[in-house]
């Protein structure tokens, strides 16, 4: 069966022929850490829930776009009142995988299960076990049921046991010297993750007025397949990644063409006094190619003349920061907040 996203045609059939090369550890044609069929991260790696937080006024009723990535950022947009979602990711896999938790949370399970079944209670804990897969499977959607009944079959067939300390459908949430991956779906209370705001989601889920649409799509194409304005588009950190993506060897470079991209596209999709996260700039940050020491030197290439502020997240994240594009209305509004908090 084939579907439509953004105009791009998706056969599940397809979809589980590449998840089982995965879940065979068959990585040879995976050209990108992210585009087309590519392990998924199995929760946030970015504080997506304090964002929607500093900004729930221009979430709450609204249209907003965000990264499918783990789907934890559409559980916190619905948390804070979104009522359409535009979806999109370049790797074709987090659609099912965002299905799979909608579907888990909606059957009415609780979170120690969802712990249990997504993440695992210790480290090396065997996670997306087919017996709990059986208890909530009913409540997905026909297009991921065939996907994950498909992928299920592939396990089963090759008595595959997937682990969080290892690299399957979804990366390792564990690392070298068993220490944690990021994880910050876990961390913060502002999110959907604590048991008051988990049970929130469920009934949300199972009694709200929302939309959500997926689209299959590189930040770069969604120009082609948009048709909404928004209140409130949020890019995650794919600012971090611009050496997948943008052909410059320099990183300030990339950063420019990046950020022409936000005011000369993105923009026309966005409502007045509307805003755009165009990057989370972490505290504690590692030095590669695509990301400075300093978060400082951002401002080097994101000028407030253009429309950028540097901002924070406060009360609930007030060390790390985050690169917004709006109106000079908004940014300062934002700068007197910031002032006042200080």
């Amino acid at each position: 069966m084939t579907y439509f996203y953004g105009g791009v045609i998706m056969d599940v059939r397809e979809a589980i022929y590449h998840a089982s090369k995965i879940l065979r550890r068959d990585f040879k044609d995976i050209k990108t850490k992210f585009a087309g069929y590519t392990p998924v991260y199995s929760f946030n790696t970015e504080d997506s829930a304090s964002v929607f937080h500093h900004f729930r006024d221009y979430i709450k009723g609204q249209k907003v776009l965000t990264v499918t990535g783990s789907g934890d950022a559409i559980f916190d947009l619905l948390l804070y009142g979104a009522k359409k979602i535009v979806a999109f990711d370049v790797n074709k896999l987090t659609i099912f995988y965002s299905k799979l938790k909608i579907a888990f949370i909606k059957s009415g399970l609780d979170k120690k299960m969802y712990t249990k079944y997504f993440m695992g209670m210790d480290r090396g804990d065997t996670i997306l076990d087919y017996d709990i897969y059986e208890l909530f499977k009913d409540c997905l959607d026909p297009e991921a049921r065939e996907y994950w009944d498909g992928v299920y079959e592939v396990i089963n067939k090759d008595k595959i046991v997937i682990r969080n300390t290892e690299t399957s459908l979804m990366y390792e949430q564990f690392g070298l010297f068993g220490f944690p991956n990021i994880n910050c779906s876990i961390e913060n209370k502002a999110g959907y993750f604590t048991d008051e705001n988990y049970e929130k989601i469920q009934k949300i889920l199972r009694e709200e007025d929302f939309e959500i649409e997926y689209k299959y799509s590189s930040l770069f194409d969604l120009d082609d397949k948009l048709n909404d304005k928004f209140a409130f588009m949020y890019l995650s950190n794919i600012m971090d990644y611009t050496s997948e993506f943008i052909d410059e060897a320099n990183l300030d470079d990339r950063l420019v063409i990046f950020k022409n991209y936000v005011t000369s596209v993105l923009s026309r999709f966005l409502k007045k006094n509307g805003i755009i996260v165009s990057g989370f700039l972490r505290k504690f940050r590692q030095l590669d190619d695509d990301i400075h020491y300093d978060i400082n030197e951002y401002k080097n290439v994101f000028f407030e003349s253009e429309g950028f502020f540097m901002d924070d997240c406060y009360p609930t994240n007030i060390e790390d920061r985050i690169i917004i594009y709006s109106s000079p209305k908004v940014i300062e509004k934002q700068k007197e907040l910031m002032y006042d908090y200080y």
